[in-house]
């Protein structure tokens, strides 16, 4: 088998788009139940198992499939399937080749030889775009027309060159797919904490920014390659709060889309995300104008599945009231109650768990510092419910923390302190010492009427000091404690 196998560079190539093509086109031909019992279907499970490994040889497949009478024939029908699903979505601009390829691969077949020009420029497209998985098959039937067609001068004459250049597109696969892993890795430490609060996430963010592929922007060669090494150091200084840092990162990510316009068709999805982070990013720098620039361009942003529909609605509508919110507007922010409601129905199968949770919890704010308790109280339940450790632990702590001043506004203290043994049990590694403080608080209450407001004046005074560590002053992105604990004094 070669080093290098065409059909691991196709797989390693798929974006989530195009995965969730993949499934769907498989679906689409058996039925559910059947899905998991096709052999094809095994051997792209697999393949990306050896992906994330770093492995891109066929070894450990074939111990796999040893029972299969043919792993080649096996191979070809995923191989197949997959241009298949990639061609039926006319809007992935990687369909366009896979379209003219497939023509190409027909023409030979039945016995015409393929233009060298159109050959040559379909070569040039893909590795224009960065397609190399496509620009290696390109160069794979170019050598294959001059054997079909006993071109064999063209054959023995330019052989050496057509090795080194696939060679080499091996190489810029690769790095884009260790970019990609890494970002695919890094994610899911991102999403689960969103906002250092100590030690606990410093550690785990500290090795991605330190990763060689990230230390050394020189390492990033290809411009796909670039646009993941900015949004992931974007992503990492936002978590650790540095916002200017963060600016820099995420602008120069949007750069790299606008510099090559088919990477935001590519990865939409990113794009979006980019763009709306962008936005609250230059909100925190204080550069309202520049914001508002930036959400205009979300809401032009094409919107081809309700996936990406969902994630602009949440960039549009959520991350509009969000930012109300941290400027401390909440009052503005009532008119777009409503609009967030009917986007949690309407997108609810295609939104994202930590999407759903920014929502409920914007919600949630938006009616609590407006005194609608009993509304927010609903909102701000349907988030304690969630209980997943791994998504947004952030809005779930300061969802508890928030449930209860509730109770506590609404004299519930029965309810308060049932919540504090909640907040307790549910993730006590992650209480950090505002959530600490805050509990320490409730649980003394009710305060004599005598003694409520100098009790609580004390506490203000606590907790402002307390905000002034970097960590701690992060509370700030969720909710205004100073400004609640005095309107209840």
């Amino acid at each position: 088998m070669d080093k290098v196998d065409p059909l691991f560079s196709l797989v390693a190539s798929l974006n989530q788009r195009a995965k969730l093509a993949f499934k769907s086109f498989v679906q689409s031909t058996v039925l559910q139940k059947e899905v998991n019992d096709i052999e094809y279907w095994k051997l792209y499970q697999d393949i990306q198992d050896e992906l994330k490994k770093g492995v891109w040889t066929n070894v450990n497949l074939r111990s796999k499939f040893s029972h299969l009478s043919n792993l080649s024939r096996t191979k070809g029908q995923l191989f197949d399937r997959i241009i298949g699903s990639l061609i039926s979505n006319s809007d992935n601009p990687r369909s366009l080749l896979e379209k003219e390829l497939q023509g190409i691969r027909e023409m030979i077949r039945i016995g015409q030889k393929p233009s060298e020009i159109k050959l040559a420029k379909l070569a040039q497209q893909a590795i224009d775009s960065e397609y190399f998985d496509i620009a290696i098959r390109i160069y794979h039937l170019r050598s294959r027309a001059w054997v079909d067609f006993e071109d064999l001068e063209r054959v023995s004459g330019e052989i050496t060159q057509i090795n080194m250049d696939v060679s080499l597109f091996n190489l810029k696969q690769s790095e884009i797919h260790v970019y990609q892993n890494l970002y695919d890795t890094s994610y899911l430490t991102l999403r689960e904490f969103y906002a250092a609060r100590g030690s606990i996430e410093l550690k785990l963010i500290d090795p991605i920014l330190k990763h060689p592929m990230l230390a050394d922007h020189k390492k990033a060669e290809c411009y796909t390659s670039q646009l993941y090494y900015h949004i992931l150091r974007y992503s990492c200084w936002f978590f650790l709060g540095k916002y200017k840092e963060s600016e820099c990162e995420v602008k120069a990510a949007i750069e790299i889309f606008d510099a090559h316009s088919h990477l935001i068709t590519e990865y939409t999805a990113l794009y979006v995300d980019s763009l709306t982070n962008y936005g609250l990013i230059l909100v925190l720098n204080k550069k309202q104008e520049e914001a508002n620039k930036i959400l205009k361009r979300v809401s032009t942003i094409k919107t081809r599945s309700q996936r990406i529909e969902a994630r602009v609605w949440r960039g549009l509508v959520v991350g509009q009231m969000a930012t109300l919110l941290y400027l401390g507007e909440a009052q503005k922010a009532i008119h777009l109650i409503k609009d967030v409601e009917r986007g949690l129905v309407q997108f609810d199968k295609n939104l994202r768990l930590e999407d759903k949770l920014l929502a409920q919890f914007s919600l949630a704010i938006v009616l609590f510092t407006n005194q609608n308790l009993r509304q927010a109280k609903i909102w701000l339940n349907q988030i304690t419910e969630v209980k997943n450790t791994k998504v947004r632990v952030d809005l779930q702590n300061m969802a508890r923390i928030l449930l209860m001043c509730v109770y506590y506004e609404m004299g519930e203290f029965s309810l308060l302190t049932r919540q504090i043994r909640e907040m307790e049990r549910w993730n006590g590694r992650r209480i950090f010492e505002f959530e600490t403080r805050m509990m320490s608080f409730f649980r003394k209450a009710p305060f004599p009427e005598a003694e409520k407001a100098r009790i609580t004046s004390e506490f203000t005074e606590e907790i402002e000091a307390l905000l002034t560590d970097p960590f701690e002053q992060r509370v700030k992105l969720y909710f205004d404690p100073i400004a609640w604990l005095k309107a209840t004094n």
